[in-house]
């Protein structure tokens, strides 16, 4: 059977800079994530459910000099899911721009996220939160990158959060001057956690990916570009493993 989603996301972002040091970034955003029930028990669909979040962040940063910056940063989030607890969160982080040479930069962030429930029993729950990159270009035309990222969001389920921890690599490499050549590959590790007494969970995945894009500019203003991707999760929930092949086509004109 197959299971519908339909995923909506707007976000407004403002900053405004006090004075050749001092800067402050503001973000607020919206998701909406609307799931079609497949009917399909031995997947475990039947509790399947929609659900809404707004959330905030603000960053006060300061630049040390030109290659090194640094920032802390508070936020807040509501979120609703159907026939689960509504629930609020706080985070707290501090985050590292600092491009060590002209071929290395590095980005660095990390704090907590505390979220509390407003029913079902659960106790409030305390996660780390990370996100780390580094990029190296070697040449012009060679541009390398890692990243680990670590987030809490709500799940497709009902009464559960997911903690997701993740790991890619990428290489963007131009090619005869009018060819950009894109690989990535990625390792997300997902765990599932109750939002209430009665939630029943213990669920993990494992998630490896790898993409490929090839492009071309055709004018001084568009693009073609070809894409193809590959995902396999696995999960110690019978059912809930698959495999994901898509390829694509792109056609973009700048105005």
């Amino acid at each position: 059977a197959l299971t519908e989603q339909e995923s909506y996301s707007t976000a407004i972002n403002a900053s405004h800079q006090f004075n050749t040091k001092i800067s402050l970034d503001m973000g607020l955003s919206q998701n909406f994530n609307n799931i079609g029930n497949g009917g399909n028990p031995a997947n475990q669909l039947g509790n399947l459910a929609n659900s809404k979040a707004w959330s905030t962040m603000e960053w006060l940063n300061y630049e040390f000099w030109p290659r090194l910056s640094a920032g802390i940063g508070v936020g807040g989030g509501y979120t609703i899911q159907d026939g689960s607890p509504d629930s609020i969160n706080e985070q707290y982080q501090a985050r590292v721009n600092w491009r060590a040479t002209d071929k290395i930069s590095f980005q660095l962030s990390g704090g907590l996220e505390d979220q509390q429930y407003l029913s079902g029993g659960a106790s409030a729950l305390v996660t780390p939160i990370y996100g780390a990159s580094i990029q190296y270009q070697p040449f012009e035309q060679t541009k390398l990158s890692l990243s680990a990222n670590r987030s809490v969001s709500p799940s497709y389920f009902q009464s559960q959060n997911t903690e997701t921890t993740s790991f890619t690599a990428g290489l963007n490499q131009r090619l005869l001057r009018q060819f950009n050549l894109g690989l990535n590959g990625g390792y997300t590790m997902t765990d599932y956690t109750a939002t209430s007494n009665t939630a029943v969970v213990g669920r993990t995945d494992d998630t490896y990916s790898f993409s490929a894009s090839l492009s071309h500019s055709l004018t001084k203003r568009g693009t073609i570009s070809a894409s193809y991707s590959y995902s396999e999760n696995s999960s110690n929930v019978t059912g809930s493993a698959y495999s994901s092949n898509q390829i694509g086509v792109q056609v973009g004109y700048q105005f």
